[in-house]
């Protein structure tokens, strides 16, 4: 991850809202839907609200929109590169959709990356959230290779600028070509993270993969990110 985070976080997020809003007959929204249907691959950026940003003397990251068994797709695509597309997370009300749901996908993991090593310090998908300037704080579930999966710790980028709080959701021990469908309160996390007061300038949401440190190839897919109430916590859906 090293630099990527300093890169994003200090970026403002912005262009067009490609969230879905899905609401019940006479209630309010349940859900805001962020998925890939209505996106294209455009130069180095994923529109729809996404927008690419590299590392600097790295070779760029593909992020492209695909089709898998009729549905629509981000595949991240990582050879010796790294990179990642930010979305402008103030867009989204957290107080009222703070459980933050997404479906995700590895093919090929970074071969011995390991969070622990900052020598190996790639992951083939990760979902992030934070904020900051210049100083930045952020929050980062990621699919790991070797790092024991329930693993967490606190990382330091950028000559100590960059504060990442990173989670190992998933690593080597589960099913490659396999959809996974996680759940967190983003909410808590961020409270946790600004306990002052969660800023509502400088926020983004990422996806990014990494396997510059390991000079390795990965391959990994999202299908949709969502946002939902806590009433909807625990409720999973494959769909």
């Amino acid at each position: 991850m090293k630099k990527i985070l300093l890169l994003f976080l200090i970026l403002m997020c912005g262009g067009g809202v490609a969230e879905n809003v899905f609401a019940a007959p006479g209630k309010g929204p349940q859900k805001i839907r962020i998925d890939f249907t209505s996106s294209a691959k455009s130069g180095k950026s994923v529109t729809g609200g996404w927008h690419y940003k590299g590392k600097p003397f790295t070779r760029d990251i593909d992020f492209s929109i695909v089709e898998l068994k009729g549905v629509r797709v981000l595949q991240v695509s990582s050879r010796k590169s790294s990179g990642t597309i930010l979305y402008d997370l103030s867009t989204i009300d957290l107080v009222k959709f703070p459980l933050m749901r997404w479906k995700w996908m590895a093919v090929r993991l970074p071969a011995g990356a390991c969070a622990t090593n900052p020598r190996k310090d790639d992951q083939v998908l990760a979902v992030c959230a934070g904020a900051g300037r210049p100083r930045t704080n952020s929050v980062a579930f990621r699919w790991e290779t070797e790092t024991v999966k329930g693993t967490k710790g606190i990382s330091r980028y950028g000559l100590g600028m960059v504060l990442v709080n990173w989670f190992a959701m998933r690593n080597r021990t589960d099913k490659l070509n396999c959809w996974y469908v996680e759940e967190v309160n983003l909410l808590e996390h961020l409270r946790k993270l600004f306990p002052k007061g969660i800023p509502k300038t400088d926020l983004a949401l990422s996806i990014t993969g990494n396997s510059q440190y390991t000079g390795t190839d990965s391959l990994g897919y999202i299908e949709y990110l969502e946002f939902l109430p806590i009433s909807e916590k625990g409720k999973l859906s494959l769909q």
